[in-house]
């Protein structure tokens, strides 16, 4: 947080990232460990924690703000989680179909994993793994955007990759 304030910026979420995000998802203990970390760091910090996992649960005993995030180019399981990266079908790799599975998840408020169950979720944030990838997901950003981006293509009787086609995000 110093350092954000140093350059005249202020750190307003926190995220646990790749395997702790993973384990913690699913392990309440460890989800209230980073819970009760936030908090004692600042309760107006928003805990950024995978769609329906442990930690959203801990946010909430804790009292923090939470964002539910759900991921654009990975894979679920039946109990919500996300596919481990070395199983197959983990990632999903096709622009399209990431795409598809951002406006589902905003649109429906739900998961659904490789099976074909849904799990109905909040989707207040969207995770893309742009790693050497030039996505076209200009509503990778926010749940927000991706409703827009359905309006817009509603309205102009076309389909959101349409839409998307003649507006092309520059890469990140």
């Amino acid at each position: 947080m110093g350092v954000a304030a140093t350059k005249g910026g202020r750190v307003t979420h926190v995220k646990p990232h790749g395997a702790i995000n993973n384990k913690a998802a699913t392990d309440m203990d460890l989800a209230m460990a980073l819970a009760r970390g936030i908090a004692g760091v600042s309760k107006d910090l928003i805990f950024l924690a995978p769609a329906g996992s442990a930690m959203v649960d801990a946010a909430r005993k804790m009292n923090l703000p939470v964002a539910q995030e759900v991921f654009a180019d990975r894979n679920y399981d039946d109990d919500g989680n996300l596919v481990p990266r070395g199983q197959p079908k983990a990632m999903v790799h096709d622009n399209d179909e990431a795409l598809a599975n951002v406006l589902r998840m905003v649109q429906e408020k739900a998961i659904v994993s490789l099976s074909g169950k849904r799990i109905p979720c909040n989707v207040d944030s969207i995770c893309v793994h742009g790693t050497g990838r030039l996505w076209r997901l200009p509503v990778c950003y926010a749940p927000d955007l991706a409703l827009d981006l359905l309006d817009v293509a509603e309205r102009c009787k076309t389909t959101p990759d349409a839409v998307i086609a003649t507006h092309r995000c520059p890469a990140a």
